[in-house]
């Protein structure tokens, strides 16, 4: 059975990942994995009643979703970033929650879903403080939609495959934004100038392509694309974004930071956006079977 993994603890920040993540497990018949690491504060016995509502109140959360869900708990005397790092080795995919507005921040500045999806072995959705929305069904009154941002490299492969994976998984619709690498961080000055963008027919010959090849072995899947503008691949990923649910996001030539695999447009998407982000690593299995793109 598929395992969808959720991140709680002490902090009372994370019932919006283990809603999301508990939605997300009713729909694709998975089970959820309720992970926590315990603090041990220098307590011969680091268990704590504290430790002990921190369940019972995700479990709470996981069953007014779901009532008919398996849940398991996980627990662990590693820290938090060790902990939902193993995690990932045996789950299909790990939510966590985030401060911020999508950022929960440690020594060093970096976001905890970025930390962790450098080391994880399955995609990390990371859900912004006061998310509200329902994969069963969006709240605006549409359906549930998943944007991916591809950006041409060979790294994209394991993305589109997250996203497809995501979508036939929750009967989503797909949107694909093609994202070229190289335009540059986002900034609200200026404009790229004209050499940093790419040819002008060449966003949208690489988009058709990878829109059909998608379609051609997921005839079932709905499947639309999203409009390059040329600003950055963050701006261009929200602009999209306004109406979905989730984006998901990863890979070397999305980040915009160079020898960062996780770079800018990953912390840029993060601090702006009011949706999950699902960050994909290189190495990520497919979430929900192998979704074919190539």
């Amino acid at each position: 059975m598929r395992v969808i993994a959720v991140g709680v603890d002490r902090r009372g920040d994370a019932d919006e990942a283990v809603r999301w993540g508990a939605t997300l497990a009713d729909r694709t018949a998975s089970e959820l994995h309720l992970v926590h690491a315990v603090e041990r504060n220098g307590s011969p016995d680091p268990w704590t009643l504290a430790d002990q509502r921190v369940l019972e109140q995700a479990q709470q959360v996981a069953q007014s979703v779901g009532p008919t869900l398996v849940i398991r708990h996980q627990l662990s005397w590693q820290s938090l970033q060790e902990t939902l790092t193993s995690a990932t080795r045996t789950a299909d995919v790990l939510v966590v929650g985030a401060r911020q507005g999508g950022r929960t921040l440690r020594p060093g500045g970096v976001p905890v879903g970025t930390l962790i999806a450098r080391a994880a072995s399955c995609p990390v959705v990371v859900v912004p403080r006061g998310w509200a929305a329902s994969v069963a069904g969006h709240a605006r009154g549409g359906g549930y939609g998943v944007v991916v941002c591809d950006d041409g490299s060979n790294r994209s492969t394991a993305v589109l495959q997250a996203a497809v994976g995501l979508a036939r998984g929750t009967d989503a619709t797909l949107t694909v934004v093609h994202c070229p690498p190289g335009v540059g961080p986002a900034r609200s000055d200026a404009d790229p100038p004209a050499s940093a963008l790419p040819e002008a027919g060449e966003p949208v010959r690489r988009l058709t392509e990878v829109v059909q090849r998608i379609q051609d072995r997921n005839p079932d899947l709905h499947i639309r694309s999203g409009s390059f503008r040329g600003t950055s691949p963050s701006t261009d990923v929200l602009a999209a974004a306004a109406d979905a649910d989730i984006v998901v996001l990863g890979g070397r030539g999305v980040a915009e930071s160079g020898s960062d695999p996780f770079g800018d447009t990953i912390d840029a998407v993060l601090d702006a956006a009011e949706l999950p982000v699902m960050i994909v690593p290189l190495e990520s299995r497919s979430p929900f079977g192998a979704a074919l793109v190539a």
